[in-house]
Order: structure tokens, then sequence, then C-alpha cells
């Protein structure tokens, strides 16, 4: 990915952190619904996305856009929520950005 053009690489470099973050802020998000909100964790399917071969979250992406993690009423759930929603807008621009800058 690293290719010799500054703002190509920093930006190749920020769609990694950014994945990276996804992750890190999902593993969180399935650490905090399983402890203290197991009826949504339950509602999400009890997903284990970080294990290889592991339940894929039904509904993910509606439970984190359509705001439903906010059922919670837990500050620790809803920043984890709008960080991932942050996180994703974030990775989708830095690969279009990617993308024109690559094959412009």
């Amino acid at each position: 990915m690293f290719t010799g053009h500054p703002a190509l690489d920093l930006v190749g470099a920020l769609i990694i952190a950014l994945f990276v973050a996804w992750f890190v802020l999902l593993f969180r998000l399935g650490r905090e619904l399983r402890s203290r909100h197991p009826e949504l964790w339950q509602r999400l399917g009890e997903p284990e996305w970080l294990r290889p071969g592991g339940r894929r979250p039904k509904g993910l992406m509606r439970f984190i856009f359509q705001g439903q993690f906010r059922e919670a009423r837990d500050p620790a759930v809803d920043r984890i929520g709008v960080g991932l929603r942050v996180v994703f807008v974030a990775y989708v621009l830095l690969l279009a950005v990617w993308t024109t800058l690559a094959f412009g």
C-alpha cells in the first residue's frame, strides 16, 4: 500500500488505522453489551465477530447507523456507537480519496 507518493501513503496509513480502530471499537461494544446490556446483545444474535468462524452480528450496521445502541441509555455504549459511525464514514471517505489519488 506504500507507494512513495506522500499523500497516497498518508491516506493509506490512515485507512489502515481506521480499519484497526473499527475492530477495537467492535470489541469494546461487544464487551459492554455482553456484560451490561444482555438484551441488546441477544438481539444482535450474540455475535462472536472477532473469532475465526464466529457468528456475525445480525443487523450490526442497522444497530449502529439507526442509533439503536442508544436504547442502552449508557454513556459508554453511546460513545462507542458514535465512534463506530465516525470511523466508518471516515474510512469510506478516505478510501474514496485514496482511490482518486491512486487511479485518478
